[in-house]
């Protein structure tokens, strides 16, 4: 009788059976990623929602119905006929079931438009829609032609944008839905760009798949693909209605690099590693031909065959043959790329690279090579992500230190065999992209798809040394193996269970009352009218109103974010109206003209400030001072002042609340304290000096300008030293009036005799507001609190609905924000109510000009 193996156990599956395990891993690890990215498309979380409630509601009615008849029962005897009646009721299924379809159905209506269909999650996806249809009209991006090359009309109205030069997307999904709706008719275009995510994001998690299931095998293959298609941020940016190109630069990221890693291989012929140095170059100008970030790829690209050369070269002289060939490689992929990028961008692709090196030089920073405020800064993903954040949105601290010990393990096992290269380019963009994301949170995404790569490598290779223990020690295998199946299932329920609660916060920013207000705009509004707003609203508005505006979500790095900002955060209605009639007639190039002749940006910059603050004779006189010349001082005058714009309109909405901190850094840009910061070698005296002269301050407030600047040496404290925030702490409409006194639910108190108000402090005594605002009868006054060192402002707000209570800097009290948002307008000598939803929150004005 043989003897008996616990190794003969892995033979015993059909032969079928072995064959189609691969095909299986692979269907459940894709299934898997497009089950949780189907959750906007459907909102499952509703229907669990919708049962709840028509549940509790079902139980409230029986309740109230049994208290009525059996008022003197005991509560445990009426708790008992209320769950008997419940289960009754429950037993009804047809009817139950209605009644949850129907909620469900109300719950998700004001997340989908009149056909069911989802709308558009993000904000760039509007203007990618726009420009697909535009394909799809005119065969190309642009609403117009201008010398040949597609030029957007809608962008920085009134004079229009060049298409950015990255358009390959557009021309795709534009083919891909061509041939769609060949095969099925009258497939809206929406709809059709809402689902077209779930297939880019099949591309990218096949191509995973299939690269490293040729690199090590598909076990790990499997487990990468769960890792980084279930990671929050992956999820979060390549789900259905995600229309961007997120899912499309992972996938040809990793395809440079696995055909990269190819062309190293020694085995293979001169003629076919050169082919595979020529391919990644193409796939890089494809790469290019979609987002203008692809320079960090081109970069890892460069860094390692410098590093593969040096390294080649160094080992020995029957090495140099091979690191002369590496040579050949890196010419054949550099010209390559370089040439079949030129084809892709109408500037160039070295100019390109330089503009987003420059670009990324300066993230987390609050300054830009320019002197204005850099809106980047204020941007949340582009923001810089601590290690914490880091670590947390890669699945936690104990699967971040397993994927790096297994990142390092995997390399130094690999680093001598035919993998080396793929895994030396993995870890160049592993490291990379660290750097990448400390400069911006967005960049975590491109550090999980290296991570999940080593997760699955290294699952791979622990599961290979539990199987060789197998023959040797079957107890340890044993016990290895359940600790390891252990490890696999926490790991596993841990990356569902974070899919589940990312997939389940997804919703559009646009619902029922934003698309029934954008519609508005379109069918009531003059076709040339301009829209001004806040940059996160442009593309809605430009696509789906169809109307110019002058700042979007494509524009927020230039100048523009500077003027909207101070609009918003005026006090002086006459100011705003001039900042908006220069924006509607100009765009922002009106200080651009001047600096043709004011070469000092800060000299500029002031007086341009000076001048919209004036009226038309201040400026008039300001501007006669000026040694400008004549044509310059009318252009001035006319733009600010006496050309009237095309009819025009402003839309606030509840989210810039909590935009306000944001908007108020950009609006308060203090250019003097840039100056300072920039000059702040040369001598005090003359620094004070200078800044007395070019920005009209006194001896006293250019000394403090100094004495903050050169006090803020940390560079938190040096990009905060540069500006100011407002904003708004809370927002309470619960109260109850008893005589004198208001009471508000957040344990604000505000007495209408004496106008003093007070708020519930932490040690449970009463802290007096410094600063008190109330309008009431149309009218807004200020009361000062002196007897209180609690130096905070409040807002009251008496209407139709009752009192509110506002927690706000004192600056914004007399913000047009606060004027158009909270009083509807009132008392405006320039910005006429023209459609109000104080259901979504959703405030447009005409402007009067």
């Amino acid at each position: 009788m043989p003897k008996f193996s616990w190794f003969n156990l892995r033979f015993t599956l059909p032969q079928p059976l072995k064959k189609a395990i691969p095909f299986l891993l692979f269907f459940t690890a894709i299934g898997i990623n497009m089950y949780f990215r189907l959750f906007p498309a459907y909102f499952p979380q509703l229907e669990r929602q919708a049962k709840f409630n028509v549940e509790n509601r079902d139980i409230e009615a029986i309740t109230k119905k049994v208290e009525s008849i059996y008022p003197d029962f005991n509560q445990l005897i009426k708790k008992k006929i209320i769950l008997k009646t419940f289960e009754e009721d429950k037993k009804n299924t047809a009817g139950f079931k209605k009644e949850i379809q129907e909620e469900y159905k109300k719950l998700k209506d004001p997340y989908q438009n009149e056909s069911g269909q989802t709308y558009i999650l993000e904000v760039d996806g509007y203007q990618w829609m726009r420009y697909v249809e535009n394909i799809l009209k005119n065969g190309h991006p642009g609403t117009s032609l201008k010398g040949g090359y597609p030029y957007d009309d809608y962008m920085l109205a009134p004079s229009g944008e060049t298409v950015m030069p990255n358009q390959f997307f557009f021309y795709l999904s534009a083919f891909l839905y061509r041939v769609a709706t060949f095969f099925l008719k009258n497939i809206p275009l929406m709809s059709f760009l809402f689902f077209l995510p779930l297939f880019y994001a099949f591309i990218f998690l096949a191509a995973l798949y299939l690269i490293v299931r040729t690199f090590f095998s598909d076990l790990a293959a499997f487990f990468s693909v769960i890792f980084v298609g279930l990671n929050r941020v992956v999820l979060f940016r390549s789900c259905a209605g995600w229309f961007d190109y997120d899912s499309l630069t992972f996938a040809l990221a990793l395809i440079v690099v696995w055909s990269l890693s190819l062309s190293f291989r020694s085995k293979y012929t001169l003629k076919r590693r050169l082919f595979y140095s020529f391919f990644s170059a193409f796939i890089m100008a494809v790469y290019f031909g979609i987002w203008i970030g692809y320079w960090w790829i081109f970069g890892i690209c460069a860094a390692y065959y410098f590093y593969t050369i040096a390294n080649t070269y160094s080992l020995n002289k029957g090495a140099h043959k091979e690191a002369i060939i590496h040579i050949y490689l890196a010419v054949v992929f550099f010209v390559s790329s370089l040439v079949l990028c030129s084809f892709m961008s109408k500037s160039g692709p070295l100019n390109d690279i330089y503009f987003i090196l420059e670009k990324i030089s300066t993230l987390g920073t609050s300054q830009q090579t320019s002197v204005w405020p850099y809106t980047f800064y204020t941007v949340g993903e582009l923001s810089k992500a601590s290690p914490e954040q880091i670590v947390r949105n890669l699945g936690g601290s104990i699967i971040f230190v397993f994927v790096t010990v297994g990142a390092l393990w995997v390399y130094i096992k690999e680093r001598r065999t035919e993998k080396k290269d793929f895994v030396g380019l993995m870890i160049f963009w592993l490291f990379v992209m660290c750097f990448a994301a400390s400069k911006g949170y967005r960049f975590v995404v491109f550090l999980v798809i290296p991570l999940g790569i080593f997760f699955g490598a290294f699952i791979e290779d622990i599961f290979k040394h539990i199987r060789h223990k197998l023959n040797k020690k079957p107890i340890i295998f044993f016990i290895s193996l359940s600790v390891f199946f252990v490890f696999i299932l926490w790991t596993g329920k841990t990356m569902l269970n974070s899919a589940r609660a990312e997939a389940v916060s997804i919703y559009p920013i646009v619902n029922d009352s934003w698309y029934k207000a954008l519609v508005y705009i379109d069918k009531n509004t003059p076709k040339n009218s301009i829209v001004n707003t806040w940059w996160d609203y442009g593309n809605f508005l430009k696509t789906v109103s169809g109307r110019r505006v002058v700042f979007d979500p494509q524009s927020q790095h230039t100048n523009s974010a500077y003027w909207m900002s101070q609009v918003i955060l005026a006090q002086d209605e006459a100011k705003a109206l001039n900042i908006l009639r220069m924006l509607d007639n100009s765009s922002n190039t009106l200080f651009d003209e001047m600096q043709k002749e004011i070469k000092d940006n800060f000299e500029c910059i002031s007086l341009l400030n000076k001048i919209l603050a004036s009226n038309e004779t201040e400026a008039k006189t300001i501007l006669d001072k000026q040694s400008i010349s004549k044509t310059l001082k009318n252009k001035i005058i006319e733009t600010v002042f006496s050309k009237k714009p095309a009819p025009a309109y402003f839309f606030v909405d509840k989210s810039m609340i909590y935009k306000m901190s944001n908007i108020s850094f950009l609006g308060n840009w203090d250019f003097s304290r840039l100056y300072m910061m920039r000059n702040r070698n040369l001598p005090k005296e003359q620094i004070i000096e200078n800044l007395e002269k070019m920005f009209s301050l006194s001896k006293d407030q250019a000394t403090n300008v100094y004495t903050e600047v050169i006090l803020s040496t940390t560079e938190d404290e040096s990009n905060e030293a540069l500006s100011r925030r407002y904003s708004f702490p809370f927002f309470i409409d619960k109260a109850k009036e008893e005589g004198n006194f208001i009471y508000f639910n957040n344990g604000v108190i505000l007495n209408t005799f004496d106008r003093t108000a007070r708020i519930l402090s932490m040690d449970g005594g009463y802290l007096k507001f410094k600063n008190v605002f109330i309008f009431d009868n149309n009218k807004l006054n200020f009361y000062e609190c002196k007897d209180t060192d609690y130096n905070s402002s409040i807002f009251f707000l008496k209407s139709k609905n009752g009192w509110q209570a506002i927690g706000l800097s004192k600056e914004l009290a007399h913000s047009l924000f606060v004027k158009l948002y909270f009083l509807n307008g009132e008392g405006s000598k320039y910005f006429e109510p023209f459609y109000s939803d104080s259901n979504g929150e959703i405030y447009i004005y005409k402007i009067n000009w």
